[in-house]
């Protein structure tokens, strides 16, 4: 046994450490990241205010609670326990890195299988290749459904290998539940077992598949309060197109062409060349190559299409592509550092970066247990509404301070992480004394109509972060209103006419570099210091 570790070795260990860096970086790739898992899991165990989207709330919900608690669950529930000393490490920013280092735990689980299934020879060089791959790096350690998918595929491999028949069936199973687009790479893996082991493999796959099934029904009919399948709904629901149509209706080669070499780049290629070069010998590959091509043939199939379901290949590309990697000439590993620091770069480091940090911001300075507040000296009124001065320890009677946000051309805020209750407990006269943000997405609002919603908000002077309005003076609730918006949206004038000019203004409070929008990326590459930031602003009468 060598003393000190191969050079492949502290490669390796550099790049998990890079795996990590990255899942503490602030990143957003898709808003399903966090409104399929973190959302449901913080609205239930920690009752905070969440955006519960229609797979969940439709008479024939479609995703299954078990992997969402799974993915989710560990972390909002470790902060759950944390004893009362120590309730002032509760805090968006803390939610937000227990997540992602959740999910930097559980993808480990695809270098381990791939670790135990590849040849001793090459088995270093295996893992090396997996964790410098851009999708094992960066799109793993975020929250998807699709990264556990991709994690019980990988565990699954390693078992099929070893012939464990009935763990095979219970991750079948847990998979598909998990993220319906698995049983299309998994379903190889169940053929293969059926023809190796026959009938004694049958019956131990139902054997490990039958409790699993029987809890994940259980658990979400218990959940949703009726009878559910939800893999069945998935299925019923993604086989009409008119269903899909809200979604995106995508050619049927975008998976071929655009998420398989965008995801893995030159790993497809050395994969697509192995493949060819067997079947012309007529030799047909094994179970790995059959998951993948399983698994993108049938979803090739189905037309809404985006690159991370197929994040499930990468540890079958891997395993079948691993005795190719000793002949690869150095330009080739120059190619494939280049391409996974260029996309982990973007996905991993700057694409809406500033989203977390901004909605951070927004719990620290709206998201309050007490407000108090006092006429502000000098403020005159707006439209015969008082201007008042609050905070959570100033002078004055307590109010319900509400932060109304509105986000542009920028992904939804994640509810969950303003760490907002539910139901507010602290009451006075049957309302609540607090700060409370309310969140409005603008998406796919023109500027007319975000100009109509700014005409009507509640407009303060342009004297600082700390004045509020009272439209009602018969209540203790008072107002302002923040706009949300990257810096590459550069037509502020579109945002107002000749009379709301001198109505309304916009005076920066916070922002967040770097943070890029690909909407606006051509105005990022002309002035990327000026337009990759996220800006909150206060709009403010003039």
């Amino acid at each position: 046994m060598a003393l000190w570790p191969s050079p492949l070795q502290l490669l390796y260990g550099a790049l998990l450490l890079t795996r990590l860096l990255f899942s503490l970086s602030p990143s957003y790739i898709h808003p399903d990241e966090y409104l399929q898992t973190g959302e449901i899991a913080a609205n239930d165990l920690l009752h905070t205010s969440a955006y519960r989207t229609w797979e969940f709330t439709t008479s024939q919900p479609i995703r299954s609670i078990l992997p969402l608690y799974l993915i989710s669950g560990p972390p909002t529930l470790l902060l759950r326990l944390l004893p009362p000393p120590l309730s002032s490490m509760k805090t968006s920013q803390a939610l937000f890195i227990a997540q992602r280092l959740h999910m930097f735990a559980l993808s480990l689980l695809v270098d381990l299988s791939v670790f135990r299934m590849v040849r001793r020879k090459t088995r270093w060089l295996a893992v090396v290749v997996l964790a410098s791959s851009h999708c094992v790096a960066v799109f793993h350690v975020h929250a998807f459904s699709n990264s556990l998918a991709s994690e019980i595929l990988a565990l699954a491999l390693w078992v099929f290998s070893r012939a464990r028949w009935s763990l095979l069936g219970a991750l079948l199973v847990l998979g598909t539940f998990a993220h319906v687009s698995f049983a299309m790479f998994a379903l190889p893996l169940g053929v293969g077992a059926l023809a190796r082991g026959r009938g004694r493999a049958a019956a131990r796959l139902a054997l490990g598949a039958a409790p699993v099934l029987l809890a994940m029904v259980t658990a979400d009919s218990m959940y949703y309060g009726r009878l559910v399948c939800t893999v069945w709904n998935n299925l019923r629901y993604n086989s009409s197109t008119g269903n899909l149509a809200a979604h995106g209706i995508h050619p049927w080669y975008l998976h071929l062409a655009v998420s398989m070499p965008a995801l893995y780049g030159p790993l497809y290629a050395v994969f697509g060349a192995k493949l060819l070069r067997m079947w012309r010998r007529r030799m047909f590959g094994g179970i790995a190559a059959w998951s993948v091509i399983s698994g993108v043939g049938v979803l090739s199939l189905v037309p809404h299409q985006e690159p991370r379901f197929v994040m499930p290949a990468v540890s079958a590309m891997v395993v079948f592509t691993a005795d190719c990697f000793l002949r690869v000439p150095r330009g080739g590993w120059m190619l494939w550092a280049g391409f996974n620091l260029a996309l982990a770069a973007v996905y991993g480091g700057v694409h809406q970066a500033g989203v977390i940090p901004t909605v951070a911001y927004l719990a620290e300075s709206s998201v309050l247990d007490s407000v108090q507040c006092s006429p502000a000296v000098g403020a005159l009124g707006l439209r015969d509404n008082a201007v008042v001065r609050c905070g959570q320890r100033m002078a004055g009677e307590p109010y319900e301070a509400v932060t109304h946000v509105l986000a542009y051309k920028t992904f939804i805020l994640p509810r969950h992480l303003l760490l907002q209750p539910e139901k507010p407990q602290q009451l006075l006269g049957g309302e609540f004394a607090g700060g409370r943000v309310v969140v409005r997405d603008l998406v796919g609002m023109e500027p007319s109509e975000v100009r109509q919603v700014l005409e009507s908000a509640a407009l303060v002077p342009c004297a600082g972060n700390s004045l509020f309005v009272q439209k009602d003076k018969q209540r203790r609730v008072v107002e302002r209103t923040m706009f949300v918006v990257p810096s590459s949206f550069v037509n502020f004038s579109e945002l107002r006419t000749s009379e709301s000019q001198h109505y309304y203004d916009f005076q920066l409070l916070y922002e967040y570099s770097p943070h890029v929008n690909f909407d606006h990326f051509i105005d990022v590459l002309r002035n990327p210091i000026q337009r990759s930031t996220l800006q909150t602003f206060l709009v403010c009468r003039k």
